[in-house]
């Protein structure tokens, strides 16, 4: 999928800007509000689904076209239905490309953020690992599973201490946003190293890592152990204002 730009009334086309190198289908763009971007939704393929219409997804981009603020545009990518976590990693968040700011620093986070959102139910078998300005959004619920859920490479933390929902390690503008979380009745298991800790969200060695506007249970427990009364449940309503919302 390119989006090409003429500014001799279709006569040539010398500005373009790739916004999927795969297989696409239908498309709709528009003009956003603050009439200097683009919004663009479009259908396109996905590993272990046939066709160029497995996900459809909203990006923005430059009205110039030009791409020296960032490499790669704003998209939002969303996950419908609930199921295992490890089908979204696979789906969506190990095929997200890195994004590179611009060479003076970071202008406008709004810019450089990806949403992901989960719509449902889930249920997390593994973590998920988010990558610098990614924004997970959740719709739902999300539940960590029995000797299931454990430390993976790539996860905060030192190995097999801490499972984690979500997991950001060396990460910068990071942020999970909504939904209800729980590690109720979550327990470790000897074949992935005997994880003794289960919590929501950790993140290692961010940068402008954000949470907000969301409720966890009974996450932070050890194996085998009570939760503290302190850790059965809380509320987080905290963030930064345009760099994970743009609100």
């Amino acid at each position: 999928m390119t989006v090409r730009r003429s500014q001799d009334d279709g006569k040539t086309w010398p500005l373009s800007t790739v916004v999927h190198p795969g297989g696409s289908a239908y498309s709709c763009m528009t003009e956003m509000s603050d009439k200097t971007q683009l919004g663009l939704l479009h259908e396109r393929d996905a590993q272990g689904c046939r066709g160029p219409s497995c996900q459809t997804v909203f990006s923005v981009l430059p009205l110039s076209l030009k791409t020296d603020d960032a490499a790669v545009a704003a998209e939002e990518h969303t996950h419908r239905g609930g199921g295992l976590t490890s089908g979204v990693m696979a789906s969506i968040i190990s095929k997200l490309p890195p994004v590179t700011a611009n060479s003076s620093g970071v202008r406008d986070g709004k810019q450089l953020m990806r949403t992901v959102r989960l719509s449902g139910d889930y249920q997390a078998d593994v973590p998920l690992l988010l990558p610098s300005f990614t924004r997970l959004v959740l719709d739902g619920t999300i539940t960590a599973v029995p000797y299931k859920l454990s430390w993976t490479p790539g996860s905060a933390g030192s190995p097999n201490m801490t499972a984690a929902i979500v997991s950001a390690k060396g990460a910068q503008m990071v942020s999970v946003e909504g939904g209800s979380w729980s590690c109720a009745g979550w327990n470790s298991s000897a074949s992935h190293g005997n994880t003794s800790d289960a919590t929501a969200i950790y993140f290692d060695e961010t940068s402008f890592s954000f949470i907000r506007n969301l409720t966890i249970r009974a996450c932070g427990m050890y194996s085998g152990e009570p939760a503290p009364a302190s850790n059965e449940s809380a509320s987080i309503g905290i963030g930064r204002a345009g760099y994970c919302s743009g609100k």
